[in-house]
């Protein structure tokens, strides 16, 4: 079975605004392509695949059904409900995610 894959209002702005910082940051012009590749194949992955990613460890964010995905330094938040796939935040990995939730 597919699921469906929705973007949140949070997550469809949140990878244009890291996009464009590190387009914009003193570091390799190539990670922006790169960050943009990964949260694709992430994307294709959830719909074929919902549970291929880890629940979180946080109890309170475990409760509510997140998962992440690692992509880079960065972590993507997602929760399943029926046969929708909810990409919900785009997280540095050295944010504090679980309190900006």
């Amino acid at each position: 079975m597919t699921y469906k894959v929705l973007e949140t209002a949070t997550i469809k702005r949140e990878p244009l605004e890291t996009l464009h910082y590190i387009e914009g940051a003193p570091c390799e012009p190539s990670a922006a392509v790169e960050l943009a590749g990964r949260y694709i194949e992430f994307a294709e992955n959830v719909g074929a695949f919902p549970e291929v990613y880890p629940q979180m460890r946080e109890a309170a964010l475990q409760s509510k059904g997140f998962r992440k995905a690692a992509l880079k330094n960065y972590l993507v938040l997602y929760r399943i409900d029926g046969g929708i796939a909810y990409v919900i935040h785009l997280f540095h990995q050295s944010r504090d995610y679980a309190r900006l939730v």
